[in-house]
């Protein structure tokens, strides 16, 4: 017998308990990003290291999402959503009591990974499944702020937490909050078969064929350019913004600093949406390459100006992330445009696991920027840092532009 609680078509309704999900689910996604900067004198880490660990995050996601995602074209998406929410829980409860050092910090991380390949690209199909075609295109959008308000919240919540509390408490309490996601989705939503058979799915999937439409090819390239920048950005700029912060009687640097960058990251939810909607009334190629070149400029001027103890350069460092955002949620919108029923879900894993590629690697190459540079205590090494995470701006420009050219040809 169903739930008299469940949900079943309403738009708004599911439409809350999905963002409401999948927001508690990430309270444990910065983590790594807050607590690093303690772990690393006591676990003896270099900044290539640390780079390592968070693009482990990054790979966990890569080789989960061809399993999870691709599936929700053949099982309930809400059924994903919640193998996920447990790889989360595992992920936190490992780090809470064993995680040690590089290596299990890594594994645990990594498994971390997967969790948010079970929640973040399914929870989209969750909603994809349970409301019409004209709601699809238009929700995506508020689905990506979803996950922005979720890293906003995680940021805020870690970084007080590690005023007072060790890792093994912040990690112990976001398990709590990825049980309440994963039981939200399991109460309030009903289950619902895909529309369509697995024998079907294999009779008329063809990735080659679904990306020779350029429009696509462009969108996963860039896609990926713009994880590289983003990502990188999220995993290490909580260290930058500490480096950086100002003094205030009444928070530690570290509080400060997550307030700080929370804002930043509520932030660009405004430009997320308003980068959709402007996607919707002009040429979508146009639109996301002016962003990227834009993205590509704010970050030199933060590198000129980013100075220790400079409220500009913290101005600036949210002028930046307000740029990245502006594509956030657009080409992943263009994606659902050119895709159906049937082949959704597979053509979502494969873009979302080249995105994540370049997630992937941005911390890492960050890290080793600032290894090779003279690290992480060193304000020119985060310039040469930044320089390297704006690359995924160029990326973007250059594969829109090339799109563009293709299609007026």
């Amino acid at each position: 017998m169903q739930s008299p609680f469940r949900i079943s078509h309403n738009y708004y309704l599911i439409s809350t308990c999905v963002f409401t999900s999948l927001i508690l689910s990430m309270l444990g996604f910065s983590i790594w990003p807050v607590y690093f900067s303690k772990l690393t004198a006591k676990w003896m880490l270099t900044d290539t290291q640390v780079g390592l660990i968070s693009g482990g995050y990054y790979a966990g996601y890569i080789l989960a999402t061809p399993v999870l995602v691709r599936s929700t074209d053949i099982i309930d998406s809400r059924q994903i959503f919640i193998v996920g929410c447990l790889f989360t829980l595992s992920a936190c409860l490992g780090f809470s009591f064993i995680a040690s050092g590089f290596w299990t910090a890594l594994i645990f991380w990594g498994l971390a990974g997967i969790g948010l390949a079970g929640t973040y690209m399914p929870g989209l199909q969750i909603l994809n499944s349970r409301v019409n075609s004209n709601e699809r295109v238009r929700i995506v959008p508020f689905y990506a702020a979803a996950f922005t308000i979720g890293t906003a919240v995680s940021f805020a919540t870690m970084s007080l937490i590690s005023v007072t509390y060790e890792v093994s408490t912040a990690a112990l309490i976001a398990s709590f909050s990825s049980i309440i996601a994963l039981l939200i989705i399991f109460f309030l939503t009903s289950p619902q078969k895909p529309g369509h058979s697995p024998e079907i799915d294999r009779k008329k999937l063809n990735l080659g064929g679904l990306f020779l439409n350029r429009s696509n090819i462009a969108h996963t390239l860039a896609y990926a350019g713009h994880c590289f920048e983003l990502f990188a950005y999220r995993a290490w700029i909580f260290a930058l913004v500490v480096f950086i912060s100002f003094e205030n009687h009444a928070l530690t640097a570290e509080a400060m600093g997550g307030l700080i960058l929370a804002g930043i990251t509520v932030m660009g939810i405004s430009s997320s949406v308003i980068g959709a909607y402007l996607c919707l009334s002009f040429e979508r190629h146009i639109t996301i390459s002016n962003s990227g070149i834009l993205a590509f400029i704010i970050a030199c001027l933060t590198v000129l100006f980013l100075k220790q103890e400079s409220i500009l350069a913290i101005v600036l460092l949210g002028a930046y992330y307000f740029s990245i955002s502006f594509i956030s949620s657009s080409m992943t919108a263009g994606i659902v445009m050119n895709s159906d029923e049937s082949s959704r879900g597979a053509l979502l894993s494969v873009y979302s696991m080249i995105g994540f590629l370049g997630a992937m690697m941005g911390p890492i190459l960050v890290g080793l920027a600032l290894d090779w540079s003279g690290g992480s205590s060193n304000i020119t090494a985060w310039k040469f840092a930044l320089f390297t995470m704006s690359l995924g701006s160029i990326i973007v420009f250059l594969v829109q532009r090339w799109a563009l050219q293709k299609v007026r040809s």
